[in-house]
């Protein structure tokens, strides 16, 4: 999907360092949750993902 953000945008928005989401997307792709192609951004394993983040419901790895 496309994908507009940069990784300053993200940082802003989230009240981080650019250099802290660089790292995290940097894991993300290691662990292949997510894949990026120029602008587009592919979520790999959504479930993970949403694991990750806290989510109640996502228990199970994709």
């Amino acid at each position: 999907m496309p994908f507009p953000l940069t990784r300053t945008d993200i940082a802003a928005f989230l009240g981080l360092s650019t250099e802290h989401v660089s790292r995290i997307m940097a894991d993300f792709k290691r662990k292949a949750l997510i894949q990026e192609q120029g602008s587009q951004l592919e979520i790999l394993k959504p479930k993970s993902l949403a694991h990750i983040a806290g989510l109640s419901e996502a228990h199970k790895p994709d």
